[in-house]
């Protein structure tokens, strides 16, 4: 992934604040970006609370760390509202 792409994808998301080139988590929702892995299966970096773009790498804060990572680390975006049920929910509902 480039820079390019992944502002696309973040500008995309109305559950995102943006200021500048930092996107926070709007009020009630849930931030997770997803990594690269050589396993094959990307791996959740969980409850983003903050994100910013530089030039050549971006740096993302989550809980009490701090990491910052190359672009090509990033394969998605995911965002969850806090409370959302699942659609893949069995049995009857009314």
């Amino acid at each position: 992934m480039d820079r390019d792409l992944l502002l696309a994808m973040l500008e995309s998301r109305p559950d995102l604040d943006r200021e500048d080139a930092t996107f926070r988590p709007s009020e009630g929702v849930t931030f997770d970006l997803l990594l690269r892995s050589e396993s094959g299966s990307p791996v959740p970096l969980t409850k983003v609370t903050e994100i910013l773009l530089g030039d050549r790498f971006l740096t993302v804060t989550a809980a009490d760390s701090s990491w910052v990572l190359g672009y090509a680390a990033i394969t998605g975006v995911k965002t969850t509202r806090r409370g959302e049920t699942s659609a893949r929910r069995t049995g009857f509902q009314p």
